[in-house]
Protein backbone atom coordinates (compact mmCIF):
# COMPACT_ATOMS: atom_id res chain seq x y z
CA UNK A 1 0.00 0.00 0.00
CA UNK A 2 2.80 2.48 0.80
CA UNK A 3 4.99 1.69 -2.18
CA UNK A 4 3.93 4.94 -3.91
CA UNK A 5 5.67 6.91 -1.12
CA UNK A 6 8.91 6.06 -2.87
CA UNK A 7 7.82 8.31 -5.75
CA UNK A 8 8.78 11.31 -3.66
CA UNK A 9 12.39 10.36 -4.30
CA UNK A 10 11.77 11.63 -7.84
CA UNK A 11 12.38 15.03 -6.24
CA UNK A 12 16.08 14.46 -6.95
CA UNK A 13 15.41 14.12 -10.67
CA UNK A 14 12.96 17.03 -10.90
CA UNK A 15 15.11 19.35 -8.76
CA UNK A 16 18.21 18.36 -10.70
CA UNK A 17 16.52 19.20 -14.00
CA UNK A 18 15.40 22.59 -12.68
CA UNK A 19 18.81 23.35 -11.12
CA UNK A 20 20.70 22.36 -14.28
CA UNK A 21 18.44 24.51 -16.43
CA UNK A 22 18.90 27.46 -14.06
CA UNK A 23 22.67 26.91 -14.12
CA UNK A 24 22.73 26.92 -17.93
CA UNK A 25 20.89 30.23 -18.01
CA UNK A 26 23.62 32.00 -16.02
CA UNK A 27 25.96 34.23 -18.00
CA UNK A 28 29.68 33.61 -18.19
CA UNK A 29 30.46 37.23 -17.26
CA UNK A 30 32.96 38.02 -14.52
CA UNK A 31 31.02 41.00 -13.20
CA UNK A 32 27.37 40.55 -12.38
CA UNK A 33 24.30 42.74 -12.29
CA UNK A 34 22.08 42.53 -9.19
CA UNK A 35 19.68 40.36 -11.23
CA UNK A 36 22.50 37.98 -12.22
CA UNK A 37 23.73 37.83 -8.59
CA UNK A 38 20.21 36.91 -7.41
CA UNK A 39 20.06 34.12 -10.01
CA UNK A 40 23.49 32.82 -8.98
CA UNK A 41 22.61 32.85 -5.26
CA UNK A 42 19.32 31.11 -6.00
CA UNK A 43 21.10 28.44 -8.06
CA UNK A 44 23.58 27.79 -5.25
CA UNK A 45 20.71 27.53 -2.74
CA UNK A 46 18.83 25.08 -4.97
CA UNK A 47 21.97 22.92 -5.16
CA UNK A 48 22.28 22.97 -1.37
CA UNK A 49 18.66 21.89 -1.00
CA UNK A 50 19.17 18.98 -3.41
CA UNK A 51 22.19 17.93 -1.32
CA UNK A 52 20.03 18.05 1.82
CA UNK A 53 17.49 15.80 0.13
CA UNK A 54 20.15 13.32 -0.96
CA UNK A 55 21.32 13.21 2.65
CA UNK A 56 17.73 12.86 3.92
CA UNK A 57 16.97 10.07 1.46
CA UNK A 58 19.84 8.00 2.82
CA UNK A 59 18.48 8.39 6.34
CA UNK A 60 14.83 7.85 5.48
CA UNK A 61 15.06 4.84 3.19
CA UNK A 62 15.47 2.30 6.02
CA UNK A 63 12.71 4.01 8.01
CA UNK A 64 10.25 3.91 5.12
CA UNK A 65 11.20 0.27 4.48
CA UNK A 66 10.56 -0.49 8.16
CA UNK A 67 7.15 1.20 8.04
CA UNK A 68 6.20 -0.77 4.94
CA UNK A 69 7.37 -4.02 6.58
CA UNK A 70 5.33 -3.22 9.71
CA UNK A 71 2.23 -2.53 7.61
CA UNK A 72 2.71 -5.78 5.73
CA UNK A 73 3.07 -7.69 9.01
CA UNK A 74 2.46 -6.87 12.67
CA UNK A 75 0.57 -3.61 12.03
CA UNK A 76 -2.23 -5.60 10.40
CA UNK A 77 -3.02 -7.02 13.84
CA UNK A 78 -1.71 -4.45 16.31
CA UNK A 79 -3.15 -0.91 16.44
CA UNK A 80 -0.14 0.55 18.27
CA UNK A 81 2.25 -0.79 15.66
CA UNK A 82 0.02 0.53 12.89
CA UNK A 83 -0.01 4.01 14.46
CA UNK A 84 3.78 3.84 14.86
CA UNK A 85 4.14 2.97 11.16
CA UNK A 86 1.89 5.92 10.27
CA UNK A 87 4.07 8.26 12.34
CA UNK A 88 7.19 7.01 10.52
CA UNK A 89 5.60 7.64 7.14
CA UNK A 90 4.29 11.00 8.31
CA UNK A 91 7.84 12.04 9.20
CA UNK A 92 9.11 11.01 5.79
CA UNK A 93 6.37 12.85 3.90
CA UNK A 94 6.77 15.94 6.09
CA UNK A 95 10.50 15.97 5.42
CA UNK A 96 9.95 15.62 1.67
CA UNK A 97 7.34 18.38 1.67
CA UNK A 98 9.63 20.72 3.58
CA UNK A 99 12.55 20.16 1.21
CA UNK A 100 10.37 20.70 -1.87
CA UNK A 101 8.83 23.84 -0.33
CA UNK A 102 12.28 25.31 0.30
CA UNK A 103 13.41 24.39 -3.23
CA UNK A 104 10.47 26.22 -4.83
CA UNK A 105 11.20 29.26 -2.65
CA UNK A 106 14.84 29.26 -3.80
CA UNK A 107 13.81 28.90 -7.45
CA UNK A 108 11.22 31.67 -7.28
CA UNK A 109 13.68 34.03 -5.59
CA UNK A 110 16.09 33.70 -8.51
CA UNK A 111 13.76 34.90 -11.24
CA UNK A 112 15.10 32.20 -13.58
CA UNK A 113 13.83 31.82 -17.12
CA UNK A 114 11.36 28.97 -17.45
CA UNK A 115 11.74 26.19 -20.00
CA UNK A 116 9.58 23.19 -20.78
CA UNK A 117 12.07 20.60 -19.47
CA UNK A 118 12.02 22.12 -15.99
CA UNK A 119 8.26 22.64 -15.87
CA UNK A 120 7.51 19.16 -17.26
CA UNK A 121 9.87 17.48 -14.82
CA UNK A 122 8.65 19.46 -11.81
CA UNK A 123 4.97 19.04 -12.75
CA UNK A 124 5.41 15.27 -12.94
CA UNK A 125 7.04 15.21 -9.49
CA UNK A 126 4.47 17.62 -8.07
CA UNK A 127 1.57 15.50 -9.34
CA UNK A 128 2.89 12.15 -8.08
CA UNK A 129 4.03 13.56 -4.72
CA UNK A 130 0.73 15.34 -4.13
CA UNK A 131 -1.14 12.14 -4.95
CA UNK A 132 0.88 10.29 -2.30
CA UNK A 133 0.29 13.09 0.22
CA UNK A 134 -3.47 13.08 -0.48
CA UNK A 135 -3.67 9.29 -0.16
CA UNK A 136 -1.74 9.39 3.10
CA UNK A 137 -3.96 12.18 4.45
CA UNK A 138 -7.07 10.12 3.62
CA UNK A 139 -5.52 7.11 5.34
CA UNK A 140 -4.82 9.19 8.45
CA UNK A 141 -8.42 10.46 8.45
CA UNK A 142 -9.73 6.89 8.17
CA UNK A 143 -7.37 5.81 10.95
CA UNK A 144 -8.66 8.58 13.20
CA UNK A 145 -12.27 7.59 12.54
CA UNK A 146 -11.61 3.89 13.06
CA UNK A 147 -9.50 4.15 16.21
CA UNK A 148 -10.69 7.42 17.70
CA UNK A 149 -7.19 8.87 17.44
CA UNK A 150 -6.16 12.40 16.61
CA UNK A 151 -3.16 11.80 14.37
CA UNK A 152 -2.49 14.62 11.92
CA UNK A 153 -0.74 14.47 8.59
CA UNK A 154 2.03 17.07 8.72
CA UNK A 155 2.74 17.22 4.99
CA UNK A 156 1.89 20.22 2.87
CA UNK A 157 1.12 19.96 -0.82
CA UNK A 158 4.00 20.37 -3.24
CA UNK A 159 3.78 23.76 -4.96
CA UNK A 160 4.29 24.50 -8.65
CA UNK A 161 7.50 26.25 -9.66
CA UNK A 162 5.67 29.36 -10.78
Amino acid sequence: MFGPAAKIITFSYAAGTVSNSAQRSLSAATTYSPDEMRKRESTVRMGEIVQIWVSETGQWSPIVDAAVALCDGVAKRDTGTFLFAMSLLNGFLSSGSWVAYRFVDAFRTGGHPIDSSMTDSWSSFESSANQVIEEFTRLIEETNRAFGTQVSANSVKIRPLI
